[in-house]
């Protein structure tokens, strides 16, 4: 595992025997160029954390038979085609904030929950089987000049739907990598995993159980945690807002 490393930029190998290998993490290294096809034949390899480089190209077909239970390619230049494998596997993968060319795979409802493609593309489509999100733009093709549009929300990060005083706090437990809310005026993008061959929706949510008084305190009741990076997006009219965060020390 190496991380945050400050450097004018490296490319991968030409050649590696890394076979024994079981957990790769090189995230935010500064590495440049393509991922090579030898990561594929990494035959041990079940946790690969590449986020937060600037890799270039595609996604080695080699990958594909890799039996991995994590993949973060995030925060990259990707930017060929997303093979239509990546809709098949049954890891946590994460394509998110790449220039990938297009989503030329439908993904099944069973795997929306373990993949993020959030603003993984140059280009956008309203088609609401590709989870496909461009923030500058639109909502999942669901609010950008539409009524849903909104001048304040409030969310219950990490817990359920409550209402404090006057205002409704929308539940915001979700476990998934990707989520837009039922109201479709916000969603989330989660990048990274936490270091564990099983995954455990448990160490994203949790729960305080010591007593709080004051009069919000139900929001502080449960919390959610983001191992690497979490961004939160809304469809929300133009001008200036007010954003208030109920934090505890």
């Amino acid at each position: 595992m190496i991380s945050d490393v400050a450097n004018s930029g490296f490319q991968f190998p030409r050649f590696a025997n890394l076979s024994n290998i079981i957990i790769l993490i090189l995230r935010n290294c500064s590495i440049t160029g393509e991922i090579p096809e030898y990561i594929g034949k990494m035959s041990n390899l079940k946790y690969l954390d590449l986020s937060f480089n600037n890799l270039t190209g595609r996604i080695p077909q080699s990958m594909k038979g890799l039996n991995l239970t994590h993949l973060s390619l995030a925060k990259n230049k990707l930017n060929d085609t997303i093979p239509d494998w990546v809709g098949e596997v049954k890891t946590r993968l994460d394509l998110s904030y790449n220039n990938f060319s297009e989503v030329s795979f439908v993904v099944p409802d069973d795997k929306r929950d373990h993949l993020n493609l959030f603003a993984c593309c140059r280009s956008s489509t309203n088609n609401p089987d590709k989870p496909f999100v461009d923030p500058r733009k639109n909502m999942d093709g669901h609010c950008l000049g539409r009524k849903s549009k909104q001048r304040s929300f409030f969310i219950n990060c990490g817990g359920e739907g409550l209402t404090v005083g006057d205002k409704y706090y929308e539940a915001d437990n979700s476990t998934s990598l990707y989520y837009i809310s039922p109201s479709k005026t916000w969603g989330y993008s989660l990048s990274g995993d936490f270091l564990s061959l099983e995954s455990n929706s448990s160490n994203f949510i949790q729960n305080q159980s010591f007593g709080i008084h004051v009069p919000e305190a139900d929001l502080y009741s449960d919390a959610r945690i983001a191992p690497v990076f979490l961004s939160y997006y809304a469809c929300l009219h133009k001008g200036k807002y007010n954003v208030t965060l109920h934090l505890l020390k």
